[in-house]
């Protein structure tokens, strides 16, 4: 199957197509706000802390694109999943990035702990389907 991806004046994806069947994602000043899967079914919603800005990690649950169930099996791997979607979108690969920090993306919850430059120290992924579910990242800068 090929997919078409499709993109608004803003450099944002907006649409990813296979057939007449698509992927819609839509968006509120700057921010990704909903993503509704026409291909393999389902949707979710996205919220951000608007007083942040949006800064790549290297967390692919951190990706919208991570979550979309259309794009599994879609590039060659050993294992049926989305990593790569995440890594492609941190790397700014589909399209513009979201202006804001993401807070949340569909069941998934991100709290965040920054130092006084604002960078970054630990991140707790919380997958709120999950009773104990729940990871904290640690992120150490050698760079100043």
């Amino acid at each position: 199957m090929e997919l078409t991806f499709d993109y608004d004046q803003n450099d944002q994806l907006k649409a990813i197509k296979e057939g007449d069947k698509q992927v819609l994602l839509t968006y509120q000043n700057g921010n990704l706000v909903n993503v509704t899967d026409g291909i393999a079914g389902g949707s979710f919603s996205l919220t951000y802390n608007t007083d942040k800005p949006y800064k790549a990690t290297p967390l692919f649950t951190l990706s919208p694109f991570y979550h979309i169930q259309t794009l599994i099996n879609r590039i060659p791997q050993p294992v049926n999943q989305t990593l790569p979607w995440g890594i492609l979108y941190a790397g700014g690969y589909l399209g513009k990035q979201v202006k804001n920090q993401i807070t949340s993306i569909g069941s998934y919850h991100f709290e965040y702990t920054t130092d006084q430059d604002d960078k970054i120290l630990h991140l707790k992924e919380i997958n709120t389907q999950e009773s104990i579910d729940s990871t904290v990242y640690n992120f150490n800068y050698l760079c100043k």
